[in-house]
């Protein structure tokens, strides 16, 4: 009998976003302004992480001057995904999280985008 080997859900996805084309330039804005926007809305976070454990890529974005910082926060989120691959999707979750799909020679990868103000200890 031949042995079976699933993979996992996101093993599962990474193949299935392959298939999925990158956004365009007028999208990938209006993906970046939403993500913006959440973070203009909700000052009473101060923290945020993106996380990819795969890449051991984990980067905090502290948001002491975000309401101040709108065109300077779109920029640096864009320069941040434009370094880690072509966008193709940004996904709110229930929970409050987004899930950013990004392709990079030929591999997709899922960031999450999530407060991380109670990890953060600031006196």
């Amino acid at each position: 009998m031949a042995e079976v080997t699933l993979g996992s859900l996101y093993d599962f996805n990474k193949q299935a976003m392959l298939q999925e084309p990158i956004l365009s330039v007028a999208d990938k804005g209006k993906a970046i302004d939403q993500l913006v926007d959440e973070l203009l809305n909700n000052i009473s976070s101060k923290a945020y992480m993106c996380l990819n454990n795969e890449r051991r890529d984990f980067t905090i974005f502290l948001n002491t001057q975000i309401p101040k910082m709108k065109g300077h926060i779109r920029n640096d989120i864009r320069e941040f995904l434009d370094n880690r691959g072509d966008l193709i999707s940004i996904d709110k979750q229930e929970n409050g999280a987004f899930e950013i799909w990004l392709r990079d020679n030929d591999e997709c990868f899922c960031y999450m985008f999530f407060d991380y103000t109670n990890a953060i200890i600031d006196y």
